[in-house]
């Protein structure tokens, strides 16, 4: 109850008649008690004192009711005043907290549907991100599938743009960038070696449009590598290939030249260094650049040569740099144990021999010094 309904309500009414009666009625008891002190009704002298006390005391009490009952009314209304100085503020605080607790509760439910729609838009975007990665996988998937039916300049570019991106290959030092690997191009650990190199480079000087291109190099002819046109199809760059190396006095060694190999073996390689470099359950390699693939299972990473189900065989520390002024050093990685072909190690130990030999200011492979694999 508020102090305004307390001064609203009706004050209690004063019992007139009550009070006359108690006032009447305590002047006659008072009365009698004269009549008995004076022996009137009483005589002994004991009796007259004690019936003279008895009728005083009552009278006396009876007018004293009637001056209560005169001032009920102030009285109670102070009372009531009192109580409620006392009960309005405790009142107050209570409504307060009442609704304090409501506005809570009202935020709480808010807060509880901001985070339903929060829930529910984070796991549509995990959705999103869970379906755009499968597409890219299933993309990828298309062009290897596409490189082994039919081969061309674009299919090669895709599926070498798909790997640079995620850095899953070497670089190369013709523009520094990621995108370069070895295959044989051939049958055979004899077969000629090719590196493919891919890259952007810009149309013009201020040009926001990159050009995609292709770079051949024969494996010991690095110097005449063959760029690969857009118009230019796979017969052609292999006949060219061919050609400089007859010219270069390697006509036995052209014999095996095989554009069939050399592309099921790009197709091969560059898969293996995507699925592993994207952590898939199907991949063997480690989360390693992919240099050169040696042979069916067997590959050069940036953490050494690797050979499937047997992870990395020979590290890259083991071998050893040469000192600046002095004969390259020779290196010796130990002979083949016994469930690894022997041929096989021995030409993988001379190949990751051409990536992790030189200066010590020098890389491994192309790598700068302090990359992290």
């Amino acid at each position: 109850m508020s102090e305004t309904e307390t001064r609203d309500r009706p004050r209690p009414r004063v019992r007139w008649w009550l009070a006359g009666v108690l006032t009447a009625s305590g002047i006659v008891v008072i009365g009698f008690g004269y009549v008995f002190a004076h022996g009137l009704l009483v005589r002994g002298a004991t009796d007259k004192a004690y019936a003279s006390g008895v009728a005083v005391n009552i009278g006396t009490s009876l007018l004293l009711a009637a001056g209560l009952v005169l001032f009920e009314r102030a009285l109670v209304f102070t009372a009531e005043r009192a109580v409620e100085r006392v009960t309005v503020p405790i009142r107050a605080e209570a409504a307060a907290a009442r609704a304090e607790s409501q506005s809570v509760r009202e935020e709480n439910a808010q807060l509880t549907e901001r985070t339903a729609r929060l829930e529910a838009r984070l796991l549509d975007l995990d959705d999103q991100l869970r379906a755009r990665a499968n597409a890219e996988a299933q993309a990828r998937a298309n062009n290897f599938a596409s490189l082994t039916e039919t081969v061309d300049r674009q299919t090669v570019i895709e599926i070498m743009d798909a790997a640079s991106r995620i850095n899953a290959l070497d670089i190369h030092s013709w523009t520094r960038e990621n995108g370069r690997i070895t295959v044989p191009a051939g049958v055979g650990l004899e077969a000629p070696r090719i590196a493919l190199e891919y890259a952007t480079i810009e149309e013009h000087s201020g040009s926001t449009d990159d050009i995609p291109t292709l770079r051949l190099a024969l494996i010991g002819m690095e110097d005449a590598a063959i760029a690969w046109e857009e118009d230019d199809d796979p017969i052609q760059i292999f006949t060219d290939i061919r050609t400089t190396m007859i010219s270069r006095g390697e006509a036995k060694r052209s014999g095996p030249l095989s554009p069939e190999a050399f592309f099921s073996n790009l197709r091969t390689a560059v898969q293996e260094a995507v699925i592993s470099r994207s952590a898939d359950p199907e991949g063997w390699l480690t989360n390693t650049p992919v240099m050169e693939m040696v042979a069916d299972g067997w590959m050069i990473t940036g953490g050494g040569v690797e050979v499937r189900g047997h992870g990395v065989v020979i590290r890259r520390d083991q071998y050893p740099h040469n000192v600046p002024g002095k004969d390259r050093a020779s290196y010796r990685v130990g002979a083949a144990p016994d469930h690894l072909d022997s041929a096989t190690w021995d030409f993988a130990a001379q190949r990751g021999g051409s990536y992790f030999t030189g200066p010590m200011d020098e890389p491994w492979g192309n790598y700068p010094p302090g990359t992290p694999f």
